[in-house]
């Protein structure tokens, strides 16, 4: 079977065309006539007569096609033709009483960007599904919608024995995750910068023409710590703070934390999936916690987990699906949830993951990393500020995860981690406007005092000024190369 990747958007109506590419099994893979694209189409649509199916190789004789031609449908059933492997844009127009009436290159309504379903492997064949509109916008059928500016579909085709070029360029390879072919650690922090007197999910980069000064700052300041992923509570979605910081080296985990519908997640996906700093989606913070901050309980929360999982996976199948847990899960749970791809683990325990690492080992095959640890810098037992202790467990926690993930390792026992948090929030325990004490929150508990203080967890204050752990971090993220 040949593999495919599509960057290509898919219609939530009834699809009535479908261009299967499969493999002959009895030919040989070094044989170009082997690489076979099968046309097979279940029905014309109504009233239509005649299909025209045109494809241009990206390379080589880009304007000369290697397909044109026109087809009945009686022609069309089990067609074959000819591609080597290569990318390729597909082109098709539908006509009636020899007058073109739908075409690929006629869909412009930004209302067919919001898609449902997955391209499927079906029988062994992967299906790709498309949309044709309307060209004179009286009527939109549903057979192609192509993503790339000139309306064509983009398409690649590869012998089985080679893996298919993910667009994104990011996969998963054991316990690995690679980003362009290289082993990809996650020097990572937490971020969401609530701005003073103002609550969450109000944060600065979804405002970023009134914070653009502070924004530039805090990519700055991570920039210079080697920080090269920020973990969100809210989704980016702003273009221009998406292009800042895929320019800084900065990559982005979009989140998907509450109890929303797959329809409203699919959108999200569709606003930033064609972004190269989106690293790959995560559903559920510490969610056996709070179960999506919703009223579900767990075994329905990881029903709602599993089905976000599979949607978001559908929507962009270029990049990986994490899940963020609470400590480590059972069995149970990971046999539960087989569309996530990398597990992210929240955990507080003092100033060591003590046996967490073998323990996953032990437990799962698939990657993983610490989605939240660190430790707050106000000291509960002293009554005061104690940003040296919060430095101390920063610098030993980070230590422990480069230890455990190391470049060149086969099967490191993590691939990272980022830090809670980026910069205080002052929202969180009472007055918006001045920084509390105290706080609840789930798990063992952060260095020196096991207590948490919901509104000094920043490597920078809330006017960024910097604390000693953003330095030790700093350090030590520099050094992870």
């Amino acid at each position: 079977m040949k593999r495919f990747f599509t960057n290509h958007r898919l219609s939530s109506l009834c699809l009535c065309l479908t261009l299967a590419m499969a493999c002959a099994p009895d030919r040989n893979l070094e044989d170009p006539n082997s690489r076979l694209a099968t046309v097979d189409i279940g029905s014309f649509p109504e009233s239509i007569e005649q299909m025209q199916i045109v494809i241009h190789a990206r390379e080589g004789e880009a304007d000369k096609p290697v397909v044109d031609q026109l087809y009945e449908e009686r022609q069309l059933k089990g067609h074959q033709f000819s591609l080597e492997p290569g990318l390729y844009n597909f082109r098709v127009r539908l006509f009636k009483d020899n007058r073109l009436s739908y075409d690929s290159s006629a869909c412009q309504n930004p209302d067919y960007l919001a898609l449902q379903s997955p391209p499927a492997l079906v029988s062994g064949r992967n299906q790709i599904k498309l949309v044709v509109c309307s060209v004179d916008d009286s009527d939109e059928l549903v057979v192609i919608e192509p993503p790339t500016e000139d309306a064509e579909l983009e398409l690649e085709i590869v012998p089985e024995d080679q893996p298919a070029k993910n667009m994104a360029g990011i996969a998963i390879d054991g316990r690995q995750l690679l980003v362009n072919g290289k082993s990809y650690r996650i020097k990572g922090v937490c971020w969401n910068p609530v701005p003073l007197g103002e609550r969450h999910p109000r944060v600065m980069f979804n405002e970023p023409a009134r914070y653009q000064s502070e924004l530039a700052h805090d990519i700055k300041l991570m920039t210079e710590a080697g920080i090269n992923t920020v973990r969100t509570y809210v989704p980016i979605t702003d273009k221009g703070v998406l292009d800042n910081l895929h320019q800084a080296g900065i990559r982005v985990i979009v989140p998907f934390f509450g109890n929303q519908s797959s329809n409203e997640a699919i959108a999200t996906v569709h606003l930033v999936k064609d972004h190269p700093a989106i690293l790959m989606y995560e559903v559920g913070n510490e969610w056996n916690y709070n179960h999506l901050y919703s009223g579900l309980n767990f075994d329905e929360a990881l029903e709602k987990v599993g089905e976000l999982a599979r949607a978001i996976k559908g929507a962009d199948p270029s990049r990986p699906v994490a899940t963020s847990f609470g400590e480590l899960p059972e069995p149970h749970v990971l046999d539960g949830l087989p569309d996530i791809d990398i597990w992210g683990l929240n955990v507080y325990a003092g100033k060591s993951f003590a046996d967490r690492f073998a323990r996953w080992q032990a437990l799962s095959q698939k990657p993983m990393y610490f989605s939240e640890f660190g430790a707050d810098a106000y000291d509960s037992v002293q009554g005061a500020a104690n940003p040296m202790a919060q430095a101390e467990a920063t610098e030993a926690l980070l230590i422990e995860i480069r230890s455990h993930g190391a470049y060149g390792a086969a099967q490191p026992a993590t691939i990272g981690g980022t830090i809670f948090e980026w910069n205080d929030e002052w929202w969180k325990n009472d007055n918006p406007d001045q920084q509390d004490l105290g706080g609840v929150a789930p798990g063992g508990g952060p260095w020196p005092d096991f207590t948490f203080n919901e509104e000094w967890w920043g490597l920078v204050t809330l006017d960024r000024k910097t604390r000693p752990a953003y330095d030790r971090l700093k350090k030590i993220y520099r050094s992870w190369e």
